[in-house]
C-alpha cells in the first residue's frame, strides 16, 4: 500500500506546473484613471501632513523666539529697573543737627514739610525734617 498524498501538500511537478500558470495571470490592474486619483489623493494626502508638520515645526519656532525675546526684555527691563533704583535711591547721613542729601543731578526732589519725600513713592524712613515754611530744590 503507498500512503496517500497530504491534500495540503501538492506534488513537487504539480507545484512546478501551477507556478508558471500564477505568474501568466497577474490580479487585474484597476483602469488608470482609478490608479491616478488614487495615487494623486496618497501624494495630497502626504503634501498635507507635511505642509501640517513644517506648520507645526514654524509655530514652535516662533513661539521659542517670542518667549526668548520677552525673556530678554525683561531681562532688560530688569536691568534698567535696578539701575534707575540704584540712580534714585538718595543716601541720607545725619550728623548732629546737619542733613546731607546726596542725590544724581539728572534727578529732582522736592522736599517740603515733614520729609517722607513722595519723589520715589517711598518715604525717607531714615529721618525726618520738620521744615514747615520752607520749601527745598534740589537737582538741576
Amino acid at each position: 500500500m503507498r500512503p496517500l498524498p497530504c491534500p495540503q501538500k501538492p506534488h513537487p511537478e504539480k507545484r512546478l506546473q501551477q507556478a508558471p500558470q500564477q505568474q501568466q495571470r497577474p490580479p487585474l490592474p484597476l483602469p488608470l484613471p482609478q490608479q491616478q486619483q488614487q495615487q494623486q489623493q496618497q501624494q495630497q494626502q502626504q503634501q498635507q501632513q507635511q505642509q501640517q508638520q513644517q506648520l507645526r515645526q514654524q509655530q514652535q519656532r516662533q513661539q521659542q523666539q517670542q518667549q526668548r525675546q520677552q525673556q530678554q526684555q525683561q531681562q532688560q527691563q530688569q536691568r534698567g529697573q535696578q539701575q534707575q533704583q540704584q540712580r534714585q535711591q538718595p543716601t541720607a547721613a545725619s550728623s548732629s543737627s546737619l542733613i546731607f542729601l546726596s542725590l544724581p543731578a539728572a534727578s529732582s526732589a522736592r522736599l517740603s514739610g515733614v520729609a517722607t519725600a513722595a519723589l520715589y513713592e517711598q518715604p525717607l524712613s531714615t529721618f525726618s525734617l520738620s521744615l514747615p515754611r520752607v520749601t527745598h530744590r534740589f537737582g538741576v
